[in-house]
């Protein structure tokens, strides 16, 4: 169901004799504001197009019922914050194992479409297999057998020895640029990531 108020709008729809269906809204009072055309354009494939007519919503929509950016109206879809310099990746590295362990892959620092920042590993990261493996954000090069909360930002347990994951950084990166697979109970080094800053 779609709104353009907070109220839902009823859809109706008629089958044209050129091979589409049209779709008109209702939304407050009277018809309009929202309009689309639904094309079968192929076999098994429809396409849709719509539009809203702002001015027709300002004059029909009073305004303690219109949608406002706290209720998600207004806000930027994925495709067009990525397009923006404050958003995309950041930082970035390789992943190399230490001590004898493995780590490849890469690391990014991002900003997603929310200016929410991310350690994010690639869809080729792989690393060894060790009991109570965690993950930190770190402005040490070596972390060496214990963890300083000061100095290293703990993200919480390895989601998978392999493959793309996400780790959110509610607080911000703090300028860490080193990313650990780190060996929690052990205090061992597992995998590192040096991460530089995109220019």
């Amino acid at each position: 169901m779609l709104r353009l108020a907070k109220r839902p709008i009823s859809l109706a729809h008629d089958q044209g004799d050129a091979g589409w269906v049209r779709v008109g809204a209702d939304a407050v009072c009277g018809a309009g504001g929202l309009r689309g055309e639904l094309y079968r354009s192929a076999p098994g494939r429809a396409d849709l197009a719509w539009g809203v007519d702002q001015a027709w919503v300002d004059q029909a929509v009073p305004a303690d019922q219109r949608l406002t950016d706290a209720d998600g109206a207004g806000a930027p879809d994925s495709a067009a914050a990525d397009s923006s310099p404050l958003a995309g990746v950041f930082a970035s590295g390789p992943f190399a194992g230490r001590g004898g362990y493995n780590g490849k892959g890469t690391a990014e620092l991002h900003v997603d479409a929310k200016g929410v920042k991310q350690l994010r590993f690639s869809a080729d990261f792989s690393t060894s297999s060790v009991p109570g493996p965690v993950v930190l954000l770190s402005s040490r090069a070596a972390i060496g057998t214990s963890i300083n909360k000061s100095t290293d930002l703990h993200l919480g347990t390895l989601k998978s020895t392999s493959g793309a994951q996400v780790y959110n950084l509610p607080a911000g990166d703090g300028g860490r640029r080193y990313a650990w697979v780190y060996c929690e109970p052990f205090g061992v080094e597992v995998a590192r990531a040096e991460l530089k800053d995109k220019p």
